[in-house]
């Protein structure tokens, strides 16, 4: 029987014979995709707060999130970190510093860098996605234009650049490439709101509401309190909007938002592409540190928030490991077998995604993405969602 029964034949174009479906011979890209989301398996969702709560409300978990801390010695201690990269911003970072990811050229849309600085044209396409540093100017050399670049941008763009040249390393079908894409984006949201979660809703002592460092001390000087040129090489102006230090976003210290979705970034693209752990990891240190250099973070805001993320992308692992999508295969070898393998039945397909998909018969359905909330409440206007003006991030 065919596959496409009440499909009329067509002639083809080359020898007028009828055709009913597509058959070209040759090593076929992920048919079994097809299945990939129609049988009980879960389907990897945004990690919702209060899945979370279990293991970072909970001090005997390795994903606890502790309170920050409220010792006067402590305090100091890190707030003199604060002044004295303060006062080293304009000195050249140590070699090895900043990942190779953020000396990509060119950097991606959003992030704030020097255009000023000399740079050799791009031989081919793919030297942009080359992470050989010699004989290339850096795109970052100084804590100032590292706090820069992590200025305004959007939230997992050094990641999604990362991807974006990892991605080039495999020979991953298109539904599998997406799949990591996806995953990306929910680790980030997801730890995202856990992260404003702790910012503005704990009812623990010490962990909401974390007085930003200019708050305790107003002589630090905060790098975003200045505008930056045109050129991206140097300062402007005073910003004027909102006072005091216009500069320091309108959200609670504690824990950093960009260390939180800088480990969960690193920890989600560290399980699809184990041999770039050093470099995603040092990234997710840059893109913390980049807020310490600003002057708008303490030190626990960064490692705590990272650990946090990190606990966020291993929930999402989890749920990727439990989605019945099976391992990547190598690339078919390019023999001659491979290429003239006929393509497979509607039948073939089927029976080939059968024993991954399986494996979750007896797991219950999740439909967590759509299911509503429990006792969800309009607010006294009528939206579950009130949109507030947003200032500095």
């Amino acid at each position: 029987m065919p596959d496409n029964p009440d499909c009329k034949p067509f002639p083809s174009v080359v020898d007028g014979t009828p055709g009913s479906r597509y058959k070209l011979n040759g090593p076929q890209v992920e048919p079994g995709a097809a299945y990939w989301t129609t049988g009980p398996c879960a389907i990897p969702c945004v990690v919702r707060v209060s899945e979370l709560l279990p293991f970072t409300d909970n001090p005997k978990s390795k994903c606890y999130f502790p309170p920050y801390t409220s010792d006067p010695k402590v305090i100091k201690k890190e707030l003199d970190e604060v002044h004295q990269l303060e006062a080293d911003r304009d000195k050249p970072l140590p070699a090895g510093t900043i990942s190779k990811f953020l000396q990509l050229r060119p950097p991606p849309l959003g992030a704030i860098y020097c255009l000023e600085r000399e740079q050799k044209p791009l031989k081919t396409l793919m030297d942009q996605c080359t992470l050989d540093e010699r004989d290339k100017p850096p795109v970052i050399k100084t804590g100032r234009e590292l706090a820069r670049y992590f200025e305004a941008e959007t939230p997992g763009i050094a990641h999604r650049q990362a991807l974006n040249c990892l991605i080039t390393t495999c020979d991953l079908s298109p539904p599998r490439q997406a799949r990591i894409w996806m995953a990306l984006d929910v680790a980030i949201y997801s730890s995202l709101l856990a992260a404003w979660y702790y910012k503005w809703a704990s009812d623990r002592p010490c962990v909401s509401y974390r007085p930003r460092p200019w708050e305790v001390d107003q002589n630090l000087k905060v790098l975003y309190d200045k505008c930056v040129k045109k050129t991206g090489c140097e300062d402007d102006g005073d910003r004027l909007f909102p006072n005091p230090t216009p500069g320091t976003p309108r959200h609670p210290a504690y824990p950093s938002g960009h260390s939180t979705y800088g480990g969960a970034g690193s920890e989600l693209l560290t399980y699809f592409f184990p041999n770039a752990k050093a470099e995603l990891d040092k990234l997710a240190d840059n893109t913390g540190e980049a807020r310490l250099w600003a002057g708008i973070h303490w030190r626990s805001d960064h490692e705590q928030g990272q650990q946090l993320g990190r606990c966020v992308a291993r929930m999402v692992i989890s749920q990727l490991e439990a989605d019945g999508v099976p391992k990547p295969m190598k690339p078919p070898e390019h023999t001659s077998a491979n290429e003239n393998k006929p393509a497979p039945t509607k039948e073939e397909v089927r029976l080939s995604s059968y024993e991954e998909r399986s494996k979750c018969l007896n797991q219950p359905t999740r439909n967590r993405c759509f299911e509503p909330i429990p006792n969800c409440k309009d607010d006294k206007d009528g939206h579950a969602i009130q949109n507030v003006q947003q200032g500095a991030r």
